[in-house]
């Protein structure tokens, strides 16, 4: 308990070292923190721009939420997204929950969960939305091209921003988080990659039950949330599962270009995020054999590739492609 108490106020004197800067401070190839008010509330995110950035031309925002009473530098310390956004060109937010303290003890409204954040009904969708929107107002940000991802409570947050009714993100890739619940208030398809542990049992359950039970707490099954959207997406109900000695990938058969639904279970794998940093000595070691973030980064900008050549198609028409 001590340790992980240091570890949290280390994290948080980390941010303050950082220190806040105008939008037009934030340079290609460095990690900035920066605040916004939103709701009455001022709300904090790191933001890293790789030098892709420094071309002119915009780049794809990928959105990353921490887990449960964790913070934003905990999830770029165990995510590393920070190197696959340089090397594959797109930007990372990476955005603070709410709580008592500003650097530690923080959770997210994901609509049926967790903490203080959800009793008190943050409207953690509302900031997301203006990040997005700040950055592509300031910044060479692509807001036609911007995916969220997340680890447990954050994995959940990705969910509920693909649910929004008006839509601002393209694509979601959920790391051991349960789906917050079975509705969404949009029609829109997007491509969703859903990423456990074999060891983190909770997860195959369907926590729906809870919610007759006065308990604010309740989720959707991972191959639950893998079925839903598939039929959310119009895929056909079967399946293909690829099974290796490190992983078992189960695809979505199917579905529209660029919209595939893929749920990657993890094999010897407890809650935490593979291939990514151990932060807290509590936690199980992650798979050295299997880099969800960059994984996460192809799906979604392969998928995005893919739709927009379709539509490209499309619109082109017979023999104009």
């Amino acid at each position: 308990m001590v340790a992980a108490l240091v570890a949290v106020l280390l994290v948080a004197a980390c941010a303050q070292l950082i220190g806040a800067r105008g939008l037009t401070a934030a340079a290609p190839g460095e990690t900035s923190f920066h605040t916004l008010h939103v709701g009455g509330r001022e709300r904090s995110f790191l933001l890293h721009l790789p030098p892709a950035a420094d071309s002119g031309r915009r780049v794809p925002l990928l959105l990353s939420f921490h887990g449960y009473t964790e913070n934003a530098n905990v999830n770029m310390e165990m995510t590393r997204l920070n190197e696959v956004g340089d090397r594959l060109g797109f930007a990372v937010a990476y955005l603070n929950g709410t709580g008592k303290l500003r650097f530690a003890g923080l959770t997210w409204n994901a609509a049926t969960c967790c903490g203080s954040a959800e009793r008190l009904r943050v409207n953690d969708v509302a900031f997301a939305r203006a990040v997005v929107d700040t950055l592509a107002h300031a910044l060479p940000v692509d807001s036609s091209r911007v995916f969220a991802t997340g680890f447990s409570a954050g994995g959940m947050m990705s969910l509920l921003l693909a649910c929004a009714r008006r839509q601002f993100i393209y694509g979601a890739a959920d790391v051991a988080g349960a789906m917050p619940d079975t509705t969404c208030a949009t029609r829109a398809r997007m491509a969703v990659l859903l990423v456990r542990g074999d060891e983190d049992v909770e997860l195959e359950k369907d926590h729906t039950e809870h919610r007759h039970r006065n308990n604010h707490f309740y989720a959707v099954s991972f191959p639950g949330a893998r079925r839903f959207w598939a039929a959310h997406n119009g895929c056909a109900p079967d399946a293909r599962v690829d099974s290796t000695a490190d992983y078992v990938l189960v695809s979505q058969l199917g579905c529209p270009p660029g919209r595939d639904v893929r749920e990657l279970i993890v094999r010897g794998q407890g809650h935490i995020w593979p291939g990514g940093v151990r932060v807290w000595m509590f936690e199980p070691r992650p798979s050295p054999h299997v880099d969800a973030s960059t994984i996460v980064a192809r799906f979604l900008l392969d998928e995005d590739a893919t739709a927009r050549e379709s539509m490209r198609a499309a619109h082109a028409g017979p023999g104009r492609r």
